[in-house]
């Protein structure tokens, strides 16, 4: 399927402002860990001393432990389909090589799955 330029800029436009926000949002809870550019390490906040207050630690470090891991699922996603967009691999299935729909595209840009093969992965 060959995409419009204009769909084409639009959607990396978009995949670039959801790579910021997502960055923004594990900087918000972590900071890089230096392996690579989707990896972040969630910071320990340091509340106090008191019983209470190292309980509330754990409770911030945990919660940030399960949004460090959504976010850079998420991220290796949108970098993933950056990269796919570069190649001229972007939009084609990786399951069984169709396209991938315009309209699924434009809600997901990082989809690597067609409806029908989402469908049979049952995701």
């Amino acid at each position: 399927m060959a995409f419009s330029t204009q769909f084409l800029s639009d959607i990396e436009k978009k995949l670039f402002l959801e790579k910021e926000r997502l960055e923004a949002e594990l900087a918000k809870i972590g900071k890089p860990s230096g392996k690579d550019d989707t990896d972040f390490q969630t910071t320990w906040e340091d509340y106090g001393d008191k019983e209470d207050e190292n309980a509330a630690e754990v409770a911030a470090y945990s919660d940030s432990l399960g949004l460090e891991a959504t976010f850079e699922s998420e991220l290796r996603e949108v970098v993933e389909a950056l990269a796919r967009l570069d190649e001229g691999t972007w939009g084609t299935c990786k399951s069984c090589g169709m396209d991938i729909g315009e309209q699924r595209l434009a809600v997901r840009p990082q989809a690597v799955l067609c409806i029908a093969c989402q469908e049979k992965a049952g995701k």
